[in-house]
């Protein structure tokens, strides 16, 4: 794929935001083909038990990545904003205060993570049979965050600055890297989770290579320089003023699945990898809406630097409509291929069950899901991230678990872990839309329209 910076202040915009999502989106499809390649070929090689064991770390890993990652997004709007205005200075020490983020935080959290893996799995109940080959699993994987840490925040200031291709390319060969390796170490080695946890890193530290190579050679105003990596604090400020509530959101989001991962894992192994299973196929729509949403977040981010408020308040609408017709499409074609869909993964009719019914239950609401989605990436766009960070607290956090420590204790079936998530999002939207439409945030649409 051709690279090209699109400049999201100008043009036709449902063009603009078109070429800028579409490989961004196709980016964010390869990055859950990571662990959703581990996970079939595991299961097909390997059985339920090291699938399970893949199965119970995912939560666990997702909680401790988006901690990090949210501060991802506090950069990219600073990125976004300051190459709309061009302001040089500003975007460059953004650009190293990130980095500085990526690489210092990046090595405490990776010995912080290595050290405790076991006492969090003990912490969500994983059963014994399983605990060993998780163990490993999660190990491997977080031995190698740093690379993970500086693809996510590399291509985040790509992504600001128009460029979603070059994340794609690099994901791209990765990607096919993750395959062949996955075939090699879990098919032909019989490595089980720790064959695929190899993989997973090893394709993982070629796309940070990748994004970092790409940002030491550009001659563009966002240029990284190894020597001049370190923490501006103007701009560490910033980042974590913006970047933090983000990061406390997808925290809570994440903490909130390690809890239900924790009730899922009462029903035994079997429950455990039919709802991974069920997990890697929705992760498809989620990484998709995520791509959505950082389209968008961008868009208003360069549209308010270069002080076109017209502009945003139309493409906040443009992609709208563009997610609701894509989640609607795909939403569909999961419900109907559910079965077939669960079978790539096994053979098993117990997993199968418990993956399929999963499916059933929240392939209908991801639309709803998708509302929230735009619209609190257009509000952190505009560099407003608190009010986000309280409405995930009440509607994906307390109403969630809510309905786990009620209901649960009531029936005991899968059904009420299932329906955890639909509920939740019902309320988080019902929320958001509020707060888009009242908000103090639209202040930051009504910036004064830049002279022609």
């Amino acid at each position: 794929m051709k690279r090209e910076n699109v400049n999201l202040t100008e043009g036709v915009i449902w063009k603009s935001l078109l070429t800028f999502t579409l490989p961004l989106l196709l980016s964010a499809l390869l990055q859950q083909l990571y662990n959703t390649v581990d996970l079939l070929i595991v299961g097909r090689f390997a059985g339920k038990i090291d699938m399970a064991a893949i199965g119970a770390s995912g939560a666990i890993t997702v909680l401790v990545v988006a901690l990090f990652m949210g501060l991802s997004t506090g950069a990219s709007v600073l990125v976004a904003q300051h190459y709309g205005a061009k302001d040089r200075a500003a975007l460059f020490k953004v650009v190293h205060t990130n980095f500085a983020i990526a690489l210092y935080g990046g090595l405490v959290l990776t010995i912080f993570t290595v050290i405790f893996t076991p006492q969090f799995l003990a912490w969500i109940d994983t059963p014994p049979e399983v605990m060993g080959p998780a163990v490993r699993y999660m190990r491997i994987l977080f031995a190698g965050l740093i690379p993970v840490m500086v693809y996510n925040m590399g291509s985040a200031v790509l992504r600001s600055v128009g460029d979603s291709v070059r994340p794609f390319n690099f994901l791209a060969i990765a990607a096919g890297l993750n395959i062949v390796l996955d075939l090699i170490f879990v098919g032909a080695f019989k490595m089980g989770a720790v064959g695929a946890g190899i993989a997973t890193v090893l394709a993982q530290s070629v796309s940070g290579i990748l994004v970092l190579l790409s940002l030491l050679k550009t001659t563009d105003i966002y240029r990284l320089r190894m020597k001049r990596i370190r923490f501006h604090k103007e701009s560490l400020e910033r980042i974590v003023a913006i970047g933090l509530p983000a990061a406390v959101s997808g925290g809570l989001i994440s903490l909130s699945n390690v809890i239900i991962q924790a009730q899922i894992n009462v029903f035994g192994a079997q429950a455990i990898a039919g709802v991974a299973a069920a997990s890697r196929v929705d992760g498809f729509v989620f990484t998709s809406l995520e791509a959505f949403a950082l389209a968008i977040t961008t868009f208003v981010g360069q549209n308010i630097g270069a002080k076109k408020p017209k502009r945003l308040k139309s493409g906040i609408i443009t992609a709208l409509v563009m997610t609701l017709l894509f989640v609607a499409s795909v939403s569909s074609i999961l419900v109907i291929f559910r079965t077939p869909l669960m079978k790539i993964f096994t053979s098993e009719k117990d997993v199968i069950f418990y993956g399929t019914k999963m499916i059933v239950i929240l392939a209908p609401f991801y639309v709803i899901f998708s509302v929230t989605e735009v619209l609190s990436g257009a509000i952190r766009g505009s560099g407003t991230a608190v009010p986000i960070m309280i409405i995930t607290l009440i509607g994906m956090f307390i109403i969630r678990l809510g309905w786990i420590f009620i209901a649960m204790p009531m029936y005991k079936t899968i059904d009420i872990i299932c329906w955890s998530y639909p509920i939740s999002w019902v309320f988080t939207c019902i929320l958001t839309l509020i707060y888009y439409f009242k908000g103090k945030w639209r202040k930051n649409m009504d910036v004064p329209e830049a002279k022609k």
